[in-house]
């Protein structure tokens, strides 16, 4: 079950899922990390491993439920 060889349609269903993915970790780290919002300042958030840990947790939670999916219409 190569994702490589899966239909274009299925392949960016797969990318888009990982994106949404990354956007939803992002939102997750960032009230996460008990930033105060009366003052947003997203170099807080942007600084340590914090947002790229949120992001690609939510990018591989993202694929593998657009992986799975396929896997049972299969």
């Amino acid at each position: 079950m190569n994702p490589l060889n899966w239909r274009r349609p299925h392949q960016m269903a797969l990318l888009l899922g990982a994106a949404l993915g990354i956007a939803l970790g992002f939102i997750t780290g960032y009230m996460h990390e008990n930033v105060h919002y009366a003052n947003p300042t997203f170099s807080l958030y942007l600084t340590g491993g914090s947002a790229f840990r949120w992001g690609l947790f939510g990018a591989i939670v993202g694929a593998t439920v657009i992986y799975i999916q396929q896997l049972m219409h299969e």
